[in-house]
C-alpha cells in the first residue's frame, strides 16, 4: 500500500467514525442508563476482578502464556 493509499484509507476510516461514533455513544449511554444499580456494581466487579486475580495468582494455565512460551522455545532453538 502506498503512502497515498494509506492516507486515503485513514481519511475514510475517520469519516466513518465521525458518522457512526455519535450513534455508538448514544447506544452505550442508553444501555448504561437502563442498568439497575446492582447490574452496574456487578459490571464494575467483573471488569476489576480479572486483573486483580491475575496479579494475585499469576498467569493461569488457561491463559495460553505457558503454551506460548513453549512455542517460542521451540522456534528459538531452530
Amino acid at each position: 500500500m502506498t503512502h497515498e493509499e494509506e492516507a486515503s484509507a485513514l481519511r475514510a476510516h475517520a469519516r466513518r467514525w465521525a458518522e457512526t461514533g455519535p450513534e455508538l455513544v448514544r447506544l452505550r449511554d442508553e444501555a448504561l442508563r437502563s442498568q439497575t444499580e446492582d447490574q452496574h456494581r456487578q459490571a464494575v466487579l467483573d471488569v476489576l476482578s480479572g486483573p486483580i486475580e491475575w496479579f494475585v495468582l499469576g498467569s493461569q494455565p488457561s491463559s495460553g502464556l505457558v503454551e506460548q512460551q513453549r512455542v517460542f522455545g521451540r522456534v528459538c532453538k531452530t
